[in-house]
């Protein structure tokens, strides 16, 4: 059956179609993406057997106008804390891949009513974590085609700011009701996403990631392969902003250099690394003096 309205905007777009869906499960395409003959099957079966799974997504495979592929998209994270975690990052769920119980999109109340228009999808799996459990299943089931048409390419500057305030939002949820003072200064101090990369408050960043992993880990039972999952998300941050404040501080670079082995758990790379550093950052000195 094929419903037609006014034009409204992609929000009421979605919505409309949801409410219309009468069945168990909601799945939400746009015209020029695909689905492999697989994917339903697949995620069906994956919902069934694991019923308080409300949200589940797959990998998806990148390709241009004409078809031809560029690249596996969104080989992120498959487990539900592990999500959640990176949703405070990004949005690292491909909506074209996702299938949702209905009466988890109605407790939700659909996608979110915003004027924007944008990212609704980023919007609504930062608010389903909280209720539900969301799960991506680590196989490309769906291709996404890339050209200059698509939304999000045209609006890429607007989403990034709503992205921000997403981010926001899902920090001060994580955090609830425990303080941190680095987080409100950075909202002071920054326009852009708290976790860009910026020499001069970088030692807050990093101090806000890491009292988040702490409060995180403490506030959720994370399994073993979550923790380890996020545990390599923050160890990737930090490696590059150990790559970004070289320029800035041979110091702090080594610092956050050590960091990223720490969350790595690479103990014998560390301890090399350390001593590397150490040398480095003495001779470095002593070249400074020689020249004042």
């Amino acid at each position: 059956m094929v419903f037609y309205q006014e034009k409204k905007g992609i929000i009421f777009a979605r919505n409309f179609g949801c409410k219309q869906a009468k069945g168990e499960y909601i799945a939400v395409m746009d015209a020029d993406d695909i689905s492999l003959p697989a994917r339903f099957e697949t995620q069906i079966k994956f919902m069934e057997k694991y019923p308080d799974i409300g949200i589940v997504g797959t990998w998806a495979d990148v390709i241009e106008e004409n078809g031809i592929m560029l690249r596996t998209r969104c080989q992120g994270p498959t487990n539900h804390f592990a999500i959640g975690w990176h949703l405070i990052f990004c949005n690292c769920m491909a909506h074209l891949t996702i299938m949702i119980r209905s009466e988890v999109l109605k407790r939700l109340n659909y996608y979110s009513q915003a004027d924007n228009g944008f990212p609704e999808d980023y919007d609504l799996w930062t608010r389903a974590f909280f209720i539900t459990k969301i799960a991506n299943i680590p196989k490309p089931l769906a291709k996404y085609r890339v050209h200059k048409s698509n939304n999000s390419l045209l609006v890429s500057l607007e989403m990034k700011q709503f992205d921000i305030q997403i981010q926001h939002t899902m920090v001060k949820k994580i955090l609830g009701e425990f303080s941190h003072p680095f987080f409100d200064e950075l909202l002071v101090k920054e326009n852009s996403s708290i976790f860009s990369f910026n020499p001069n408050v970088n030692d807050i960043q990093v101090n806000l990631i890491e009292t988040l992993y702490r409060h995180y880990i403490n506030t959720y039972s994370t399994s073993n392969s979550e923790n380890k999952e996020i545990r390599t998300q923050i160890s990737l941050i930090f490696l590059s902003y150990s790559w970004r404040m070289f320029q800035f501080s041979k110091i702090k670079s080594w610092s956050l250099l050590n960091k990223y082995l720490h969350y790595l758990q690479i103990t014998n790379m560390k301890k090399m690394i350390c001593m590397i550093g150490q040398k480095t950052i003495v001779i470095f000195s002593n070249e400074q003096n020689k020249t004042s």
